[in-house]
């Protein structure tokens, strides 16, 4: 059985404008939108960095291949190019900001600016733990034989939505 891990926070307070936001760690429904959210972030980085490295990066950590150290490479990778990927991939951002804290979109529009933005999406990171996540469904993969299966069929998907 599982422990609580008390180190981590179940919820995060975040200053927007002056009205406070409360990031809550997500139920399994929203989970799983923020789950469909994060495959498709590769295809948004290559669409807006044209950097092949960074997906590589993001690939990686998302198929359990390295540490939580690199989650967190990935982490600040992905910062480093999130002004740029804000202008070209607003839309992208909005949802997962939307998604994860459980807030309108049209508000998250209107009302976060790029500064609450980044803490907003440190706050979703945090409170749900997405490292153990992706660690943990790696496991249950591997354990129900279908690890090689999901990669080779995501692959695919990949490809052909590319080609058409």
């Amino acid at each position: 059985m599982s422990k609580h891990n008390p180190s981590l926070p179940r919820e995060i307070e975040v200053s927007v404008g002056g009205e406070t936001i409360v990031v809550r760690k997500l139920p399994l429904g929203r989970v799983a939108q923020l789950a469909q959210l994060l495959d498709s972030l590769p295809d948004v980085i290559t669409a807006v960095t044209g950097d092949d490295e960074l997906v590589a990066m993001f690939n990686e950590a998302m198929a359990g291949k390295g540490e939580a150290q690199d989650f967190q490479a990935l982490g600040k990778a992905v910062v480093t190019v999130l002004p740029r990927l804000l202008a070209t991939a607003q839309d992208f951002v909005v949802r997962l900001i939307a998604v994860g804290a459980e807030l309108d979109r049209k508000w998250v529009e209107e009302n976060v600016g790029l500064d609450e933005a980044l803490e907003l999406l440190v706050a979703i990171f945090t409170v749900n733990n997405l490292s153990a996540i992706q660690k943990h469904g790696k496991n249950l993969m591997r354990l129900f034989g279908l690890e090689g299966k999901m990669v080779a069929r995501q692959a695919t998907a990949r490809t052909t939505a590319v080609v058409h």
